[in-house]
């Protein structure tokens, strides 16, 4: 096979990245949800990224992977069909137009074996694709951070994963995974902001709330959550109208407006809002908070500007989201299954009209977060309260290593590599690397690997991009014609 520059891929739960080997970033990022607006088959036309998905908001969105695992393959077939388009500058690619570089596919430690030829049948038959490599994703967010062994943590949209890697290769065994990861996290906060938030300037939508009368009149009270304990509802941009009203802030879409939008595109609104907030806003303490978050400290809080315009301070949520992602239950598997809202219930011009809206796009918490302790020690050591039966974040870490071979664990110790977009919270990694020094055999020295967080979203794929510009990557393709000799079995042949 000629030595032509190759193409790496990672279509995740969350987020789709395709790029050219070699380089730093994808040529194309985008969300891994996308929406038929008509047809069948190869007529069928498809919204997929943010920007079209905006102006097609009636249709059903689809996430085509789950939890890891493909589960509609007409669907990656578009995203990979549009990731192709947009590396070959926007043009629309023919049909049956072949792809002329070798493909770099990363996939989840845990996809099965059919999996694997079914995605060989898509690149070579559906794109013409002269050579495939597939490799796991643990093993390629080793190569990223220049390792070929590790311990790694990947915490995704929807699955947090600690996979042992060993030269190269992944330890099945060993694997720990577990449901709640970045996009459940986004739920809670939403659910505690609109429970417990503050805000301030904000529109009130009835006659329920009172104007503040202190100096300025730039403060309101607080309308009413889709809690019904005070909060803010969250409104994403879509349901508010473009142009602000007498109080500065946006006003909520007629309900004909709203109507026409998909639930499950409010539901995707509403938890890629929470995520902004998350990002900006959450941080793990590196230690005991001592002062800063116990009985009777007060936690400040930082202000965030909602889509309306209304002011949300974000106090002590913002370090108690984040203590559910040490803390992993294992027992949380309706958070997978949350996929649209409760049918929009009317909506009314007056004071019902900002908590209705806050109903519709409730997602009920899974803790409660009045319930959530100030104290740091419920992040880190299990069997405390309600949290009795979870695993921390070190736990599950340590429990993978020791589930492998006793030579290989001061190996795996030394290389704690941390990736995923939902790692990406200031003060995690040096939260993590207390925790497993405190878990793990004194014997063993740890050190933790963390990029930055704009790498940490990309992890697999610059380990990809890495392997795929290497010269000795050309030996390892299984080329168009082997397939065409052996069908897609040789793939569990020559992709470990």
């Amino acid at each position: 096979m000629a030595a032509v520059g190759a193409i790496v891929g990672d279509v995740g739960s969350a987020w789709t990245r395709i790029g050219h080997a070699g380089d730093d970033v994808p040529g194309a990022f985008f969300p891994s949800v996308l929406g038929q607006l008509g047809g069948s088959g190869k007529s069928a036309r498809w919204a997929v990224t943010a920007e079209e998905l905006h102006h097609h908001r009636g249709v059903e969105l689809n996430h085509p992977v789950q939890d890891g695992i493909v589960q509609d393959w007409d669907g990656v077939e578009q995203l990979w069909s549009r990731g192709f388009q947009m590396l070959s500058g926007g043009k629309a690619a023919k049909q049956d137009a072949p792809i002329e570089h070798p493909v770099l596919l990363a996939e989840s430690a845990w996809a099965t074996p059919q999996a694997r030829e079914q995605y060989a049948e898509l690149m070579f038959e559906r794109f013409g694709v002269p050579g495939l490599f597939i490799s796991k994703n643990p093993v390629l967010a080793c190569f990223a951070n220049a390792r070929s062994s590790g311990l790694v943590l990947d915490i995704g949209g929807s699955v947090t994963s600690a996979v042992p890697v060993h030269d190269g290769q992944l330890v099945a065994k060993a694997v720990k995974r577990s449901a709640l990861a970045g996009s459940a996290l986004s739920r809670e906060l939403a659910d505690a902001i609109e429970a417990d938030g503050e805000y301030r300037g904000g529109a009130t939508h009835g006659s329920d709330a009172e104007d503040d009368s202190t100096a300025g009149g730039g403060q309101r009270s607080r309308a009413k959550g889709a809690a019904g304990s005070g909060g803010y509802a969250l409104h994403p941009r879509c349901t508010l109208a473009k142009t602000r009203g007498r109080d500065g802030t946006h006003p909520i879409l007629p309900q004909g407006e709203l109507d026409k939008i998909h639930q499950t595109y409010l539901t995707w609104a509403r938890l890629e809002l929470s995520d902004e907030i998350k990002r900006t806003h959450c941080h793990v303490h590196v230690s005991e908070l001592g002062g800063s978050g116990g009985d009777g400290a007060v936690v400040p809080k930082l202000p965030f500007e909602l889509p309306d315009g209304t002011i949300v301070h974000v106090g002590a949520e913002r370090f108690q989201v984040n203590p559910l992602l040490p803390q992993l239950p294992r027992t949380l598997r309706c958070l997978r299954r949350r996929v649209r809202c409760p049918p929009p219930p009317p909506l009314a011009t007056t004071a019902a009209h900002s908590a209705s809206i806050g109903s519709h796009f409730a997602l009920r918490p899974s803790v409660n977060p009045s319930s959530w302790p100030q104290v740091p020690e419920l992040l880190f050591e299990p069997g405390v309260g309600r949290f009795a039966a979870v695993s921390s974040l070190p736990k599950l870490l340590c429990d993978a290593a020791l589930d492998c071979e006793l030579d290989i664990r001061k190996e795996l110790f030394a290389s704690v590599i941390v990736t995923g977009g939902g790692s990406a919270i200031r003060g995690l990694e040096a939260r993590l690397s207390k925790g497993v020094i405190e878990m793990a055999p004194p014997v063993l020295k740890v050190k933790t690997l963390a990029a930055p967080a704009k790498e940490r979203r990309l992890g697999a794929w610059l380990g990809g991009s890495i392997l795929g510009s290497l010269g000795s990557c050309h030996d390892m393709w299984v080329s168009k014609a082997e397939y065409a000799e052996s069908g897609s079995a040789i793939i569990e042949k020559k992709c470990p």
